[in-house]
């Protein structure tokens, strides 16, 4: 599993207005097994899980898991694209909850409808 996160609140940087959120989701050129690189090129993992952070207020608390959303999806259900923004993702999954997120990967682990 490969997982991204951003937050419409950046605490080194404040603006005036949340910036569009995007995650990287490109295709890599290869990956490290232990101290071997192997060159192959593609998506390495199986499931992505994407966490977004929507708080832009002074509530904002990055270490506060309710604030978080979720998506996650399989790794071939994603667009052949390098980035998504996150209404793009939003259009692809449903978000879940800190409380719901081991229940929604291990359904897309065992391939199960929702």
């Amino acid at each position: 599993m490969e997982v991204k996160q951003s937050a419409a609140r950046q605490t080194w940087a404040a603006p005036k207005r949340p910036g569009q959120r995007r995650f990287d989701v490109a295709f890599r050129q290869g990956r490290w097994e232990g101290s071997v690189w192997v060159d192959e090129p593609g998506r390495h993992a199986h499931l992505y899980l994407f966490a977004d952070h929507p708080v832009a207020d002074e509530s904002a608390d990055h270490r506060d898991p309710a604030q978080w959303l979720f998506y996650a999806m399989k790794a071939n259900e994603l667009p052949q694209t390098a980035s998504l923004s996150l209404s793009r993702l939003s259009a692809l999954a449903q978000p879940s909850g800190y409380d719901e997120l081991a229940e929604t990967i291990e359904r897309l682990r065992l391939n199960r409808p929702e």
